[in-house]
Order: structure tokens, then sequence, then C-alpha cells
């Protein structure tokens, strides 16, 4: 198997380290993309490729149009499930149809890592869509607890 040479390091828990949040506008929400942007400057993810429209449209049924603005990083290591999915909805009421869209991103990502590599699995099988207001977010990694907490102390 290809992969298997590889080096412990990169199959290890990701570090974190303690960071301050940038300073917002009074009472100004900061953007998807620097919510994001805390969650890299705090936790090392795996080869994470930020993913574009035709992809979430293409691959999970997303309509971007339904989206205020959104980051959805997936790690581009056949080795890693790590996903980080952070969308902020132009409306509340389609919460829904979004949540079940990355529900599928759970699902997809168990099937291809349930007998490949039962590590992964298990970090997928953990992992839930959250809803906070008009934000839907999703994070399978090793780094979950720490991820949610970014992200929820910015919604």
């Amino acid at each position: 198997m290809e992969w298997a040479g590889m080096s412990m390091a990169m199959m290890s828990p990701s570090s974190t380290r303690p960071i301050s949040p940038p300073e917002a506008a009074s009472g100004e929400a900061l953007s998807v993309q620097e919510i994001y942007d805390l969650v890299t400057e705090s936790v090392t993810l795996i080869s994470p490729v930020i993913m574009q429209d035709n992809f979430i449209e293409n691959y999970y049924n997303i309509d971007p149009a339904l989206l205020e603005e959104y980051v959805f990083s997936m790690s581009e290591e056949a080795t890693s499930a790590e996903t980080v999915v952070i969308m902020k909805l132009k409306d509340k009421a389609d919460a829904d149809t979004i949540s079940a869209a990355l529900q599928l991103v759970i699902e997809e990502k168990s099937g291809e890592m349930e007998n490949y590599l039962p590590g992964q699995y298990d970090i997928v099988k953990k992992s839930a869509v959250k809803t906070e207001g008009s934000y839907v977010y999703l994070v399978i990694s090793e780094q979950a607890d720490a991820i949610e907490k970014i992200i929820e102390a910015q919604l």
C-alpha cells in the first residue's frame, strides 16, 4: 500500500496552541473566512484544500446561492477524513436543507473510511452537523473539540 510508508508524524494528532481572536468592530461578527483563519492559526490541519462552488454543488448538491458566505475545507490526503465546513446562510429557513447536505458528507466519508482506515472512520462517526442561528457547520477531525470551541466562540 502506497500510504504505508507515511511517517507517523503525519498520522499523529495535530497540535493546538492558544490564540487571541482578532478585534472585530464593536459588536460586528467575524466573517466565516476570519473564523476559519482562527482555526488554522490555532490547530494544524492535515493538508487542507478549500473547495469551490462547483465542487459543493456537484458533489453535495449545495446551492451556493443559499449561502451568504462559506468555507468548505477538506484534507487532500487520502488517509485523512479531516473536513471543516462553516456556512452562513442567507435565510435561516434553509438550515435543514444545508444540514442534510452536510450529513451526506459524513455518510460519504464514513463509507470511504470504514474498511480502509478504521481510525479515521471512528473520527467520522463522532462528527455531527451543528446549527447556530444562520450558521451551519461540520467538523471532522481528531481536533474536533478544539476546532468547534473556536467556531462556537465566534457565532
